[in-house]
């Protein structure tokens, strides 16, 4: 495949420098993009070649934005819009599986995190951070055909953490939590109905966890 990659944006400080909002604006070509299908074999073992599926141009928005009211508080945002569009579908393996209303596999059209960390002193120990974020990403398809099956609803992921330093900064203890709510959602999968077999392969993304790190 090829790729021709276009983008323009801006960085801007204001308010001391306590704020800081950047954005870009993007344009990506691709030629030949190659995509993963189910298929097969002479032997009717199924294996998931990779193969040129035509050309496709993807066009999207992204706006950052940190803050900083207080030196303590840091709190930051992301936020994307993206969009794909076929220009061309190579006929053969891609199709059926791809038409002009197909959309790329993992692709959210909106994406945002939210999120803050605040550093406090220990006295003359050090200090402690305790810090949030969250992240929210629209629907999406896992596989190239679009499967009904295979597709992921919107979902969001609620991280956060306690961090420890002594003012050495010679180590760290961190205390952390990832996927706090216990999200469930699709990483990977394949429908295998669309190649005449009877079942669909997923994997699914970690559940809830909490742990302690030391560094």
């Amino acid at each position: 495949e090829k790729v021709w990659a276009y983008e323009a944006g801006f960085k801007s400080e204001f308010m001391g420098n306590r704020v800081r909002l950047n954005g870009a604006a993007f344009w990506t070509q691709y030629s030949d993009i190659q995509l993963v299908f189910g298929a097969v074999d002479v032997n009717d073992q199924v294996f998931f070649p990779v193969d040129n599926a035509g050309d496709v141009d993807i066009k999207g928005l992204e706006l950052e934005l940190t803050a900083r009211p207080v030196e303590a508080l840091n709190i930051f945002a992301n936020f994307g819009l993206t969009d794909e569009n076929w220009t061309f579908i190579k006929d053969g393996v891609a199709g059926p599986a791809v038409t002009e209303d197909t959309r790329l596999p993992f692709m959210s059209h909106f994406t945002a995190v939210f999120g803050a960390d605040y550093t406090a002193p220990m006295g003359d120990f050090g200090t402690i951070s305790f810090g949030a974020n969250y992240s929210h990403r629209s629907s999406y398809f896992v596989d190239t055909s679009n499967s009904a099956l295979l597709r992921q609803g919107a979902v969001g992921l609620l991280d956060a953490r306690v961090i420890i330093e002594p003012q050495s900064g010679n180590w760290q203890l961190k205390f952390w939590g990832k996927n706090l709510t216990d999200k469930e959602y699709i990483t990977w999968a394949q429908d295998l109905t669309d190649i005449g077999e009877a079942h669909v392969v997923s994997f699914f993304g970690r559940p809830r966890e909490y742990g302690v790190t030391f560094r």
